[in-house]
């Protein structure tokens, strides 16, 4: 029993000791728990103290944005009701000085040696002078005026450097014409402007030589096409768009580019100035003699062939309805001595109106005589100006 009772008291011992350390660990823990929540409890309230301290900043900030607008707005508001002021002022005040109109009826004045008679002219000048500045002043525009009686132009032409030769006094006065040397399709349509665009009725773009020659593809061909096409009209919904076909040259084949440039007017309903028949001759040669010794550029009738073209499809000649010729860019006259070949009759040979078959430089080249015709173009086919007995026919 003695041993029990040991046994019991010293396991009672043990389990005293185990309970007394979690006592301890619980305070500990306890302790810890409450340093923790206090630190917590202090970490908030800075917190918080920031949160508002942020909150009091943004509101001050928005307070002075929404000042500074509210000035600004109101300085817009004072500013515009002091131009629509001014503007009414100058709409109701004459644009021309009495400084500006010259004073011509002096000159009308007879001189008389009296004191009379000038007295009384320079009372009638002073008369003369007033009526004549109100009359000034009534027909003088304001600036207003003026802008709304701008009168919208009819025709103009764009293009690259094949257009440089036109001249323009043999153009209606309504027609413009406007150069891009060696510009592309793309770059013709960045110096086409929305003011350019709305000034005009009709817009003839001859364009798309530089970018054949460049070796773009059909692809980028017809869009930049389509997209010059569309800018026109998104700029100025009442312009006709005509399309030129690209005459021929040196150094690409624009026969593929004509074909394009006539299936992209197809599609985008935009009309074609077939230029490049005008440069042509019948079995399908290039007439040299309308064109520079670079082969690209047009002499003065090759500029007078291209205008007669566009003529046929849009007048812009000053005299004909379209299809005849004018002084400033006359054509290709007979050099026989028979008269005039017929106007709706071509030549057999070469394709051209302006003789018959037997004046035609190809027959008469090479059969015993000479002709004043091909003598007049010799240089563009390396020909020396003799007689033919001894060389073979083309």
């Amino acid at each position: 029993m003695r041993e029990h009772i040991l046994q019991t008291s010293t396991q009672l011992a043990e389990i005293k000791d185990i309970v007394c350390g979690l006592k301890h660990q619980h305070i500990l823990c306890c302790s810890d728990m409450k340093n923790n929540l206090k630190d917590v409890s202090s970490n908030s309230e800075s917190v918080k103290t920031q949160m508002c301290n942020l909150n009091e900043g943004l509101l001050k900030r928005w307070q002075s944005f929404s000042e500074s607008i509210k000035n600004q707005m109101s300085k817009i508001l004072t500013q515009q009701t002091k131009s629509e002021i001014s503007l009414n002022k100058f709409m109701e005040t004459p644009t021309r000085s009495y400084e500006e109109i010259p004073n011509n009826s002096s000159s009308n004045v007879p001189k008389t040696n009296s004191t009379q008679n000038k007295d009384r002219s320079s009372n009638n000048e002073n008369t003369n002078d007033s009526s004549s500045v109100v009359s000034e002043i009534q027909k003088t525009p304001n600036k207003d005026q003026r802008s709304s009686q701008t009168v919208t132009r009819q025709t103009l032409i764009i293009g690259d450097s094949i257009l440089k030769g036109i001249n323009k006094s043999g153009l209606k006065t309504d027609v413009d014409v406007l150069t891009c040397p060696g510009k592309k399709l793309h770059e013709i349509q960045s110096n086409m402007s929305r003011e350019i665009a709305t000034k005009y009725n009709n817009i003839v773009v001859y364009a798309g030589g530089n970018d054949a020659a460049s070796g773009f593809a059909r692809s980028t061909l017809y869009n930049d096409v389509k997209s010059l096409i569309l800018d026109i009209r998104r700029k100025s919904e009442s312009c006709a768009v005509y399309l030129c076909t690209v005459c021929p040259r040196i150094d690409t084949d624009v026969l593929p580019l004509n074909e394009l440039l006539k299936r992209t007017g197809e599609d985008m309903n935009a009309r074609i100035v077939d230029c490049h028949q005008a440069f042509v001759f019948g079995n399908g040669n290039t007439a040299r003699h309308y064109y520079h010794r670079d082969g690209i550029h047009l002499n003065e009738k090759g500029t007078s062939a291209l205008v007669r073209a566009i003529n046929q499809q849009l007048p812009i000649t000053r005299h004909g309805s379209g299809k005849g010729s004018v002084n400033e860019h006359p054509q290709i006259a007979s050099f026989t001595n028979r008269s005039r070949w017929q106007q709706g009759n071509k030549c057999t040979v070469c394709g051209l109106r302006n003789h018959s078959a037997e004046d035609c430089y190809r027959n008469r080249w090479g059969a015993g005589s000479y002709s004043y015709y091909h003598g007049r173009y010799r240089k563009y086919r390396g020909q020396r100006r003799v007689m033919a007995q001894t060389m073979s026919p083309i």
